[in-house]
């Protein structure tokens, strides 16, 4: 929830709503300038979906949650909080019931530590 209040406020501070996010995130796409990390879900179909001129609705939405990522983990630094990345990201199930452990690192980054 703290990573999304963070995506939404630097989506306001860099003038975008969702819809023109997405309609960014694909024209940096198609121009080379952004793809999805290998290592998010289905990464290789989602970059193809790219080029295509209409996708249906699932797949559209899978789109934007890929592109979206990508932007927030490599674009809007300067509208968010400084705040060290925690090793397990995305993955981390601390932050689900550790307030301050939440508030206190980037989640919104891949996972780097394995146990």
């Amino acid at each position: 929830r703290h990573e999304r209040a963070l995506t939404e406020q630097a989506l306001r501070a860099c003038s975008f709503t969702p819809s023109s996010l997405f309609q960014h995130c694909v024209g940096q796409a198609r121009a080379g300038r952004l793809s999805i990390d290998s290592t998010y879900p289905d990464a290789d179909n989602l970059n193809r979906m790219v080029g295509k001129d209409s996708v249906c609705r699932e797949c559209a939405g899978k789109l934007y949650g890929g592109l979206a990522f990508q932007w927030r983990t490599t674009g809007p630094d300067a509208s968010l909080p400084v705040r060290p990345d925690c090793y397990y990201g995305v993955n981390c199930r601390t932050q689900t019931h550790n307030e301050s452990h939440r508030l206190r690192y980037n989640h919104a980054v891949r996972q780097v530590r394995f146990h």
